[in-house]
C-alpha cells in the first residue's frame, strides 16, 4: 500500500553514493551509419547509453536495424556520423590503436584465419598489446594465459591447429584470447551465428559467467532472442525508428518495447512466456482445452500450431488426463467421446474432422 511517506526507489538511488559506478563505455548523442558514393545512410541517431563493469549486455534488433554498424563504431573500426564514444571516459577517436587494444577486445562471427598456428599460439597473441618488440611472454603474461584457459575449459584444444576445431570450439578459443587480452571491455558481434543450439547456450553462459567473475563489461550482438532474455543483465534494442532503448529484459517486455522492435505480420510476441509465436490461428477452428500442468502447455502449443483458437466459448472440448507418466486426451463433441494416447493422434483426428466440416460447408 502506498502512503504519503512512500519514497520511490529511483529517488533513493539518485542520492546514493554508490550509484555512479564508472562507465566502461558511454555514447553521447551518437549517430551511426555508412557512406557510399557520397551518400550518407544513417541507421541510428541521437543514441545515449552506458556500459558498466560486470554487466553482460545483449544488443538486439531486426535485420538491417544497425547492430553491426553500432558494434563497428563502438570498436573504433568505423567513425560515427555525429557524437562521441567514450571508453574509460576518453574519446575513442583520441586513443591510439596500441592503447585501444589494452582497453577493448573484439570477437567477430567470421571464421578465424590462422593458417597452421596451433591454439596455444593463437591464444598468446592476446598478450601482443603488452609485449615488447620481440613478443616475449613474461611470467605475468603466462599466468594470465593459464588462468583464462582454465576459466573457459579449453585445455584439450591447446595442441590442435585452429582449422582442426569445430565452429563452437574456435569461438571458445577466440573468447579465451579476448579474456587473455585482459581489457575492461569485450565486444562480440554475432559470435554464435554459425553454432548449433548446445554450443550457442554454452557460449552465452560462458560470457555471462565471465562478466560476473572478472567484472569486465561484455557487449554481445546476437539474434538469440530467447537466450538474451534469459541471461542478459540489460538489453539494448535497436528500434525501427533508428533509436536505441535500453533496460532489463523484463521491463522491456512488460512495457511493450520488445513487441514494437520485432513487430511483423505472421507472428506475435507473448509477454506471458517471453517467446515468439507463429500466428497460424484460423477463425473457424475453435476448441476448449481442459487440464493443467506441463501436458496442458504442450497440448495448447500443438493446437495453436495447427491453427486452433483455445476458447471457453466452444462446444468442442478436449480434456487432458495425466496420472504419473500415463497421459490421455478425451475429446467431447455433441455427446460423443473419443480417447487418444498421443498428441499426434489428437491432431490427426481434429485435422480430419475440421476438413470434413469445411468440405460440407463448401458443398452447401
Amino acid at each position: 500500500m502506498y502512503t504519503e511517506n512512500t519514497i520511490s526507489y529511483t529517488s533513493v538511488m539518485r542520492n546514493a553514493s554508490v550509484k555512479d559506478a564508472p562507465d566502461i563505455l558511454r555514447a553521447q548523442n551518437l549517430s551511426i551509419g555508412y557512406k557510399a558514393k557520397g551518400k550518407v545512410t544513417p541507421v541510428g541517431s541521437a543514441l545515449e547509453f552506458t556500459l558498466k563493469p560486470g554487466q553482460f549486455v545483449c544488443l538486439l534488433g531486426s535485420n538491417g536495424a544497425g547492430k553491426s554498424t553500432l558494434i563497428r563504431t563502438l570498436a573504433g573500426i568505423q567513425n560515427p556520423l555525429e557524437g562521441k564514444v567514450y571508453i574509460g571516459g576518453v574519446d575513442i577517436n583520441t586513443i591510439q590503436k596500441a592503447t585501444l587494444a589494452q582497453k577493448l577486445s573484439l570477437v567477430l562471427a567470421e571464421n578465424v584465419q590462422a593458417g597452421n598456428l596451433n591454439v596455444y599460439t593463437v591464444l598468446t597473441l592476446g598478450r601482443y598489446p603488452y609485449a615488447d618488440w620481440f613478443g616475449t611472454l613474461r611470467k605475468h603474461d603466462k599466468v594470465i594465459i593459464k588462468e583464462a584457459i582454465r576459466a573457459t575449459g579449453i585445455e584439450k584444444y591447446l595442441d590442435k591447429q585452429i582449422h582442426q576445431l569445430s565452429d563452437g570450439e574456435r569461438q571458445k578459443v577466440m573468447i579465451t584470447r579476448a579474456l587473455i587480452q585482459d581489457t575492461p571491455l569485450i565486444i562480440l558481434d554475432e559470435p554464435t551465428a554459425h553454432l548449433d543450439l548446445p554450443n550457442r547456450v554454452e557460449i552465452i553462459r560462458l560470457l555471462r559467467r565471465m562478466a560476473r567473475q572478472t567484472k569486465k563489461a561484455i557487449l554481445l550482438s546476437t539474434h538469440e532472442l530467447d537466450l538474451a532474455l534469459q541471461t542478459a543483465d540489460r538489453i539494448w534494442l535497436m528500434m525501427p525508428n533508428q533509436s536505441l532503448i535500453t533496460g532489463t529484459p523484463e521491463d522491456l517486455i512488460l512495457n511493450g518495447t520488445f513487441e514494437k522492435a520485432f513487430r511483423k505480420s505472421g507472428f506475435d510476441f507473448c509477454r506471458e512466456t517471453g517467446t515468439f509465436k507463429v500466428n497460424t490461428l484460423e477463425d473457424n477452428k475453435r476448441i476448449q482445452l481442459k487440464g493443467d500442468g506441463t501436458l496442458y502447455f504442450w497440448t495448447h502449443r500443438a493446437l495453436e500450431r495447427e491453427g486452433f483458437y483455445i476458447t471457453e466459448s466452444s462446444a468442442t472440448i478436449l480434456y487432458i488426463q495425466e496420472h504419473h507418466d500415463d497421459y490421455c486426451w478425451m475429446f467431447e463433441s455433441e455427446g460423443n467421446a473419443i480417447r487418444f494416447n498421443t498428441i499426434e493422434n489428437v491432431i490427426e483426428y481434429l485435422r480430419d474432422r475440421f476438413l470434413h466440416q469445411e468440405n460440407a460447408v463448401e458443398k452447401v
